[in-house]
């Protein structure tokens, strides 16, 4: 395949569809589009953005659905030199207006079908950007590429907020094709692979891995939009168009284990790539799904953040992934090129087996910094190496694996304790829908529980649960929560990627924000503890 030594994303692109025209570059509805096809939507939306005043540095919020007019309208940007910005098209007013506010957007391109939805919200409150709606269109005249630097920003992704405020992470060109170089090495592509995918394309893991990668590499991708029956579409169609690779977070996997009644309807035999990343991954998921499937030589566990661009680790294409003695999958080796540090109580970086502390990664795809936001930028990049703010270790060959946020770790006794572990153990009984476990600043750790709402009526049942999830936990992680919160589904905060807010979560028990429906400890007592 084509090693992408072209400089810059555009050009890589150009290339690309000079030398493969008429190969099909994506299936969308189960409509072929040729690369000469997107490359005609491109430069019309192209044509459309530079009519605007769209050139060299602009940014230009995406926020479009899986489909053929995000990619059209993201390769738009690279021919013009502007700086996409990719968002969730179903986000909210107020994180629209910090997006437009922080990443200073002259334009926000939407489509025809959300196009009221977002008038709407403009409406109530205004963007500091005006709304374009752009489809990809079949006739227009070609656009040409505008001459770029490798080391300039090819693109702002907007981090996940998991954590605090949302952090515009500059992606320059170099570092997404050294990415997709690595990741090709890793996963030994070859002519023959098909690409499939259901992941947002407005996050690094569906825009990085499984659109920009196949699109410049020459794969076909299979696409699915954003909605409730794409679980059902992508499993059938990595089946039906013999997909090889694909990739799914860890909760993909846990509802597929859910929902599917009868695997064999999806026969998965053509997959020999599902990577899976994003969020933790539990060894229940990738286990459950491996044996019900029959893919578990499939199933490769990764690690990355959108500061990495994407992959730091990520498990070989011809090695079974790793679960440790606690039960802990590991995310994989270092991708070439990659370094991986941990920073002990000692505060120096060691690649020593065993040490846990915070994980540092030295990559040639590291971000360019924070978008106006120096100090973060340069806290981040120390030494070269980004800080991650994950916690971790390495086994005696290299290969990481991820405890959990420094930030959400829970302290008892002096001892450091992952919350992802009870989440797990109360996640392991079928009335609890999500779990999220945090410590309060006079520490008490308290797990707050989503479970039906007929169920939340029992309170003898409750009390049983609330027993065998604190018994589940302590065998578990090696401890149990201070007190047990039931409460509807729906209620916990995730980002609009789907993680976990713990930070979110924290405040609202702190302010009585969020209380429970039934709790195994009386609130007056939990509050004096």
């Amino acid at each position: 395949m084509n090693p992408l030594t072209e400089p810059t994303l555009g050009a890589a692109w150009a290339r690309r569809v000079c030398d493969t025209p008429d190969r099909t570059a994506l299936i969308f509805d189960d409509r072929p589009w040729r690369y000469r096809d997107l490359a005609v939507a491109a430069d019309g939306i192209a044509t459309t953005l530079a009519g605007r005043g769209v050139g060299v540095g602009a940014r230009v919020i995406l926020l479009l659905d899986n489909g053929p007019t995000f990619i059209a309208a993201f390769l738009a940007c690279q021919l013009l030199g502007a700086i996409p910005v990719p968002a969730s098209p179903r986000g909210n007013a107020e994180r629209m207006t910090y997006l437009c506010h922080d990443s200073g957007a002259m334009l926000i391109l939407i489509e025809p079908a959300l196009a009221e939805r977002h008038r709407a919200l403009h409406s109530a409150q205004p963007y500091s950007a005006l709304l374009l709606e752009v489809t990809a269109a079949p006739d227009h005249p070609p656009c040409a590429v505008t001459p770029a630097d490798c080391g300039e920003c090819a693109f702002i992704q907007y981090t996940s907020g998991s954590t605090g405020h949302a952090k515009g992470v500059m992606i320059s060109h170099a570092a997404v094709l050294e990415n997709i170089r690595a990741f090709t090495e890793r996963m030994a592509l070859g002519e023959a692979d098909v690409f499939a995918s259901l992941l947002p394309l407005f996050h690094d893991m569906g825009l990085v891995c499984f659109a920009l990668a196949p699109l410049l590499l020459g794969h076909p991708l299979v696409l699915y939009r954003q909605d409730a029956t794409s679980l059902y579409a992508w499993l059938t169609g990595i089946g039906r168009y013999g997909a090889t690779v694909t990739g799914a977070p860890d909760s993909l996997l846990q509802i597929a284990n859910r929902v599917v009644t009868d695997p064999a309807d999806y026969p998965l035999h053509s997959l020999r790539l599902l990577i899976c990343g994003s969020e933790p991954v539990r060894r229940d998921s990738v286990d459950t799904f491996g044996a019900r499937f029959g893919i578990g030589h499939a199933i490769k566990p990764a690690y990355g953040m959108a500061e990495l661009t994407l992959c730091a680790t990520l498990t070989p294409h011809d090695a079974a992934y790793r679960v440790d003695a606690a039960g802990r999958v590991a995310s994989g080796r270092a991708v070439p090129g990659v370094g991986i540090w941990v920073r002990g109580a000692d505060g120096i970086p060691t690649q020593t087996p065993g040490v846990t502390g915070e994980i540092l990664v030295e990559s040639p795809a590291r971000m360019l910094g924070y978008w106006n936001r120096p100090d973060a930028s340069a806290a981040a990049l120390s030494a070269g190496r980004v800080a991650t703010g994950d916690v971790g270790c390495l086994d005696n060959e290299g290969w990481l694996y991820v405890i959990g946020r420094s930030k959400n770790l829970l302290v008892r006794g002096g001892e450091k304790y992952n919350p992802h572990d009870i989440e797990d153990a109360a996640q392991g009984f079928a009335a609890i829908r999500r779990a999220g476990v945090v410590q309060q600043d006079h520490g008490r750790i308290v797990a707050v529980l989503e479970t039906d709402r007929l169920l939340l009526g029992d309170a003898p049942t409750l009390r049983e649960l609330a027993a065998a999830i604190r018994r589940a936990a302590h065998a578990r992680a090696g401890i149990a929560p201070d007190a047990c919160w039931f409460i509807g589904a729906g209620r916990i905060p995730l980002t609009e990627n789907g993680k976990m807010q713990h930070a979110v979560l924290r405040r609202l028990i702190d302010s009585g924000t969020l209380a429970p429906v039934w709790s195994d400890t009386p609130l007056e007592a939990a509050d004096a503890a």
